[in-house]
């Protein structure tokens, strides 16, 4: 029997990772900004649009961070890169370990996640939020709530 190997990563420590990177604050304030201009401006519309974004960007995160939300949008930032983490793990297919609802034994699992981690170049300290995350049970993703103030 053949055996495939699968690249498994926890997408919370993606989220992190993500999350505490120049990219994510690159975006942020690329959102702030516009969001400031607008309200200088008055525009209630735009500003109205981008309070939702924002909120709806925080809930997005918490999900990914805390429970088993897709990181797919995450992923996209840094695919050219995917690629070479398969060659590099010897692996055929990089997904989520929460998405795997079976597997048999002629998959070998290869764990995939400090790679993705990598390309988003954490600090110490997120590292050890990744670690503490990743040693936590996700929270069940409908207990995730948006709260809106």
């Amino acid at each position: 029997m053949t055996t495939f190997r699968i690249g498994l990563f926890d997408s919370r420590a993606v989220a992190i990772a993500y999350g505490n990177s120049g990219l994510f604050s690159q975006h942020l304030s690329s959102l702030t900004a516009a969001y400031n201009e607008d309200k200088g401006a008055s525009n209630e519309e735009r500003v109205k649009e981008i309070e939702a974004k924002l909120q709806a960007l925080q809930h997005l995160a918490h999900q990914q961070a805390f429970s088993t939300g897709s990181v797919a949008n995450i992923l996209e930032k840094i695919k050219d890169a995917l690629p070479a983490i398969a060659e590099e793990t010897g692996v055929s297919i990089i997904v989520s370990k929460w998405e795997v609802a079976h597997r048999d034994s002629s998959l070998e699992v290869v764990d995939v996640t400090s790679h993705l981690v990598k390309q988003f170049n954490p600090g110490e300290q997120a590292l050890k939020w990744i670690e503490d995350g990743r040693n936590q049970v996700p929270i069940p993703i409908e207990e995730i709530t948006f709260d809106i103030d």
